[in-house]
């Protein structure tokens, strides 16, 4: 990695960015989602295009370490009953040092995503809505 002529403030030590991220905020807007759960449970097949929730997140990417980086890639996981139904992959450009930015992202969660085994845990009320983050990758100077 090549700096500009006094980016670095120490050029003779090794430093590294450290990407971390945190959930800040998880709303799972049921909306129609209910009506269309009572019509599953009564045995009448909603269209696979059902819309079964509306996901809203909020997440704190930091830069802990002790350099900059100039990307960061990851993927933000929507799980049901421990069931991935859905992600978003999303970059980030230059993150300098101490730097905390806040990203919010929007999932619809249709019928058509939702294996049948989760399908049925929904229908029974026995699900878990989880918000996760993975394949974290940002460039570390070494």
């Amino acid at each position: 990695m090549v700096y500009l002529d006094g980016e670095d403030k120490e050029p003779l030590k090794t430093n590294s960015a450290k990407i971390q991220i945190y959930l800040i905020e998880k709303d799972w807007n049921w909306g129609s989602g209910i009506v269309n759960l009572g019509l599953a449970f009564l045995k009448i097949n909603p269209s696979p295009e059902t819309v079964i929730a509306d996901v809203d997140v909020r997440l704190l990417v930091e830069n802990n370490g002790d350099d900059y980086t100039n990307f960061v890639n990851y993927d933000v996981i929507f799980e049901v009953s421990n069931h991935k139904v859905g992600f978003i992959t999303d970059s980030i450009g230059k993150m300098n040092k101490k730097e905390r930015i806040t990203k919010t992202y929007h999932k619809t969660i249709l019928l058509k995503e939702v294996p049948n085994l989760v399908w049925n845990a929904i229908i029974e009320w026995n699900t878990g809505w989880e918000i996760k983050y993975d394949n974290l990758n940002y460039e570390k100077f070494n």
